[in-house]
């Protein structure tokens, strides 16, 4: 009797299984799959803490740029953020127009409380 390995398809990449050890080998690959996109997961989040908005609508946007089709809407849901700050950030890339050394536009932000007279 002759044991023919199986080859089964998880995410990106096929992997070759044994016939008597087919459910050991899936349960520990997908196992080991999820350790590695929660940790993934855990880096991306202390990574964005670090950014002000622009920087994280800029990375947005280069991500969105990578996916291609439908890009904005999947950085927008792994992100947290709308799809038009993601929309926002690709259109800066691709304009070529982006100032950092400043956060936010001159004018923009929170009007002043009080009055402020011109001498």
């Amino acid at each position: 009797m002759k044991r023919e390995i199986e080859r089964e398809q998880i995410g990106k990449s096929y992997i070759y299984l044994l016939p008597g050890k087919k459910v050991a080998q899936l349960t520990r690959r997908k196992e080991r799959l999820l350790q590695e996109t929660d940790i993934y997961n855990e880096c991306l989040q202390l990574f964005l803490s670090g950014l002000n908005e622009k920087q994280l609508r800029i990375y947005a946007g280069l991500e969105s740029l990578g996916l291609g089709y439908g890009g904005e809407t999947t950085v927008s849901r792994r992100l947290g953020i709308d799809v038009k700050t993601v929309a926002k950030g690709r259109e800066e890339l691709l304009s070529k127009n982006v100032n950092f050394a400043r956060i936010r536009n001159i004018g923009a932000g929170r009007p002043s409380l009080k009055k402020t007279k011109k001498f």
